[in-house]
């Protein structure tokens, strides 16, 4: 009889939703026993005894034969008929194997082969956890050539009208059955066999679930038809979306939260559920809590096809059109989150959230294709914790930006949040804040450190006192930057974090209190004038 020692071991190797899975305890039970495993001990039965003995025989296999672990457990997984034992065991425990399948013939295809991987895909965040070993999926989902599940899912694809342009030439062999060249509007360019599609969807759908901090049945069923609908909608020559993910870092968003707005879904960075995401792209943890300094944002990138024949060597092909719009909507999205936040925190540094990763979902790219930045990920100013207050001004004031003409202060947006999320020297940080007053307030013509100056100050101040201290502040301000820009003045460490500071605060209260007093105002560019002689 398994004791508590054996099941927490299990647990660490393999996770307890694949361990609740194979002994048929529902999904919805999993999160109890995460921490004790005392329930799978007492619910697991003979499921669990077996489970315990076939992760020990993997572990000894794998070190005898140098193999990963995933895979030698993958190997001696498999009942005599060539299905998954794990499965077998479920239905021995009285529960039922979740029915993937929809009524489409290509995903009803598909359904059985995935569903005889789930239980190893239930596996994979513990084991990348564990071992560290980055290939763990695509060992997983290593597809079985000539059985009876991958032949009938061939003939699905190919009997699918949709693919008949993707894959014109075909062969008895799948091996030998490969789609035309394509590339894709997120920049990848390839050509593959049908053999592989299987495995790939199933990596795909995988990806896509775990990016939305899901791992169970029915997410992983959503995501197997969004995928194989998403393929055929773009091979069909179809323009779609796929999901499209950045993470941020150096704010922390309330447990749980998931607010919809104009730039997509906000939400808490998750917790254990980033596999993919690189350690040093990862959010770190505020001390001594479990609290995540990051978040999640979750939107939409257009997706397309372009085919044709293989490029010759040394030919550049450029993607489709929709990589540079989906690119340049992406990138907007998060400088309007970015600058959401600023304008809703009023905190003297504002706050500032540093995009360090984004995953844009790829049907035909296994996995989950993620790229993150190899600079440091600290951002310049400390970290904050929203609270759900602050995240409705959030959400209001993504609005108002979305719907703003900014065209006239797109310099001023890109310096602010330059400051806020890459500026490491606060020196540098000063300056990117002051021609953000500039880009607000300035003028090709006259003397602009009493335009600038006094604009801001009419703008923020209500009375003729405050405002002439605060117009004698920003010129000493501006006439610092400018010392320093043009040599001559030189800052200290401390000095130069309370002057970015400074500089930075009087900025985004200017762009805040010009969205809501003067939006008339946004998109003109003599502003400035306007406000001193009203």
């Amino acid at each position: 009889m398994a004791g508590l020692e054996q099941v927490q071991d299990l647990v660490r190797r393999v996770g307890s939703a694949m361990a609740c899975y194979v002994c048929g305890i529902d999904d919805q039970d999993r999160k109890e026993i995460d921490a004790t495993c005392e329930r799978l001990l007492r619910q697991g039965g003979s499921a669990l005894e077996r489970l315990i003995a076939l992760v020990e025989q993997a572990r000894v296999g794998a070190a005898l034969q140098g193999v990963p672990f995933i895979l030698a457990m993958a190997q001696i997984s498999r009942a005599t008929n060539g299905r998954s034992i794990f499965n077998e065991w479920r239905r021995e425990a009285r529960s039922e194997v979740p029915n993937l399948s929809s009524g489409d013939p290509v995903v009803d295809a598909l359904a059985e082969i995935a569903i005889d991987i789930f239980p190893l895909l239930l596996a994979i965040p513990a084991i990348q956890t564990d071992q560290g070993f980055p290939g763990t999926l695509f060992l997983v989902t290593n597809p079985v050539f000539g059985s009876s599940e991958h032949r009938r899912f061939n003939a699905a694809v190919l009997a699918d009208s949709a693919f008949n342009g993707f894959f014109p030439e075909r062969t008895v062999d799948p091996l030998q059955t490969t789609s035309r060249w394509f590339m894709t509007s997120t920049g990848r360019g390839s050509s593959i066999q049908v053999a592989l599609l299987a495995a790939t969807i199933i990596q795909s759908a995988y990806g896509w679930m775990r990016l939305r901090s899901h791992l169970d049945s029915e997410s992983f069923g959503s995501c197997l038809r969004d995928v194989v609908e998403v393929l055929r909608s773009a091979v069909a020559g179809e323009n779609v979306s796929v999901p499209a993910y950045v993470g941020f870092n150096n704010i922390a968003l309330p447990e749980g939260t998931a607010m919809s707005t104009v730039a997509g879904v906000l939400r808490t960075y998750p917790h254990g559920d980033d596999e993919f995401i690189p350690p040093e792209a990862r959010a770190s943890t505020l001390g001594g809590t479990s609290t995540r300094l990051g978040f999640v944002l979750e939107s939409r990138f257009p997706f397309s096809l372009a085919m044709g024949d293989p490029p010759q060597q040394g030919v550049v092909v450029r993607p489709p059109r929709l990589y540079t719009t989906g690119n340049d909507r992406l990138n907007r999205l998060v400088d309007l989150v970015a600058l959401g936040f600023a304008l809703s925190v009023e905190r003297t540094p504002p706050v500032g959230c540093k995009r360090v990763w984004t995953a844009i979902a790829d049907p035909l790219f296994g996995g989950v294709p993620i790229s993150w930045s190899l600079a440091p990920s600290v951002a310049p100013v400390s970290f904050h914790e929203a609270n759900q207050s602050e995240l409705s001004a959030v959400s209001s004031w993504l609005m108002t930006l979305e719907s703003s003409d900014d065209r006239e202060i797109k310099i001023a947006h890109r310096r602010i949040i330059s400051a806020l999320t890459e500026r490491a020297d606060p020196v540098d940080g000063f300056v990117d804040a002051v021609i953000a007053w500039e880009n607000l307030f300035g003028s090709r013509e006259g003397e602009l450190s009493f335009r600038i100056s006094s604009a801001i100050a009419k703008l923020l101040e209500s009375d003729t006192d405050a405002r002439m201290a605060r117009q004698k502040a920003l010129r000493d301000q501006y006439n610092l930057r400018s010392g320093i820009v043009h040599g001559g003045r030189h800052l200290s460490g401390g000095d130069a974090v309370r002057e970015r500071d400074s500089a930075l605060a009087t900025a985004v209260a200017a762009l805040r209190k010009l969205h809501e007093d003067w939006p008339d105002l946004v998109a003109d560019s003599d502003r400035a004038r306007k406000i001193l002689l009203s």
